[in-house]
């Protein structure tokens, strides 16, 4: 039907927090996000969103400490399917106490900086982050 529309899909979407400070809640939202990337594959789209996601009861060290921790085998899974990952930057701050935290570590220049960092791109033909931030 998409082709005889001459329509196609860009991109599968899930945004969950991937840094919850839940471990069974963090668990389960990264393996949904694994299936996204599975669905991705199956489908022939080559981009799934997602949020990097963030403890705001944590301080930044710790939460990029965490990234550096689940991220890379999230963004190898992806890798090996050939689908790359393309991050938020929206802070999700929706109320005064989710300041400074807010749901979403990628949200600065500065942090897009470590994050890319903690997990390079192996290869300029397939990279396997996208960068979306516009800073």
């Amino acid at each position: 039907m998409l082709e005889r529309h001459r329509l196609s899909i860009s991109a599968l979407a899930y945004y969950p927090n991937n840094l919850h400070r839940d471990d069974a809640h963090r668990e389960a939202v990264n393996g949904h996000l694994r299936k996204v990337i599975d669905a991705a594959q199956r489908l022939g789209v080559e981009v799934v969103g997602t949020f990097v996601g963030n403890d705001r009861h944590r301080p930044l060290p710790e939460n990029l400490d965490r990234f550096r921790k689940i991220w890379p085998s999230i963004v190898a899974h992806a890798a090996e399917r050939g689908v790359r990952i393309a991050i938020e930057n929206c802070p999700m701050i929706f109320s005064w106490d989710e300041w400074p935290g807010g749901g979403n570590l990628a949200s600065s220049p500065a942090v897009w900086d470590e994050l890319f960092a903690a997990v390079p791109d192996e290869s300029s033909a397939s990279t396997s982050i996208l960068r979306t931030s516009s800073g």
